[in-house]
């Protein structure tokens, strides 16, 4: 599903709003992330988000990808 959004709806996205790169993230307890590595896109950063304040537990380490088609420019 990540190949097919990249191939058909984000060069139409960037067509219509002028948009450069694709941004995405993962989780990275649950994830590996290969998914984004095997498909051309490049890790970015980490994060991580702040603790909930209904439970008080802290936030989960996510990493940040990108996707650019270079080509296409």
């Amino acid at each position: 599903m990540l190949r097919m959004w990249r191939a058909f709806v984000f060069p139409a996205l960037c067509h219509e709003c002028g948009f450069v790169w694709g941004l995405s993230y993962q989780d990275a307890a649950i994830h590996s992330g290969n998914l984004y590595r095997f498909d051309g896109w490049v890790r970015l950063a980490t994060s991580r988000s702040g603790t909930d304040p209904r439970s008080g537990r802290k936030g989960r380490r996510k990493i940040i990808w990108g996707w650019c088609d270079e080509a296409g420019e």
